[in-house]
């Protein structure tokens, strides 16, 4: 896997780059989570919450995300379900497919060894080097979550870190267990066949 040293695009022009790592090069290492560390758990099948930074996707300025149990993190308060990618409504889908059980971990921080974390992630990604400064982080943690139609299933897990900096803002998608799929949709593919302990970046600019 070749890293590549990127200048921030200062033109505003709305686009999203890709970097993949895979997974025998790192293994997939999941963001500390969990109650302990002040998360939330999710009650029932969304959440809207307010940030408390902004952040822009695809051109567009979002101050709020309505997180999903079926893997996906919505920007608009609309009911939805998991479609082909464009989505009627503006959506990051992490592995959205419809699914039940587990747990839905979140919280946004700005503690500053987690900070420190992701931009040693970021950096080493793409050797920003010191104009990368995140300001706050959205992490959202889905564990053992797995198909309605196959309760039995052993279920997914799966990470997405949001990293908010003033240059741009990263999705940092882990995969740890994916043991079930229903078509799942991830971002802009299909996910085909089982992945296991993939790691990629996206940056919304």
């Amino acid at each position: 896997h070749y890293r590549y040293k990127r200048q921030f695009d200062t033109s505003n022009t709305p686009q999203i780059d890709l970097n993949i790592t895979v997974p025998y090069v790192f293994s997939a290492r999941l963001y500390p989570f969990g109650e302990s560390k002040g998360d939330q758990i999710l009650v029932g099948s969304s959440q809207i919450i307010k940030l408390n930074r902004s952040f822009k996707f695809l051109g567009k300025e979002y101050d709020a995300v309505n997180i999903r149990r079926d893997g996906a993190i919505g920007l608009s308060a609309v009911p939805m379900k998991p479609s082909k990618i464009p989505s009627p409504q503006p959506v990051i889908a992490i592995y959205w497919m419809a699914a039940q059980g587990g747990k839905v971990h979140y919280r946004e921080s700005n503690d500053s060894s987690l900070l420190h974390l992701v931009e040693n992630e970021v950096n080493i990604q793409y050797r920003y080097g010191s104009s990368f400064k995140p300001t706050s982080v959205l992490i959202v943690t889905w564990e053992n979550t797995h198909e309605i139609t196959e309760p039995n299933l052993e279920g997914n897990s799966f990470q997405v870190a949001l990293i908010m900096s003033d240059s741009g803002t990263f999705a940092h998608i882990v995969y740890s267990k994916l043991n079930s799929n229903k078509n799942a949709v991830v971002n802009i593919y299909y996910i085909i066949s089982k992945i296991l302990n993939l790691i990629y970046f996206i940056i919304f600019l």
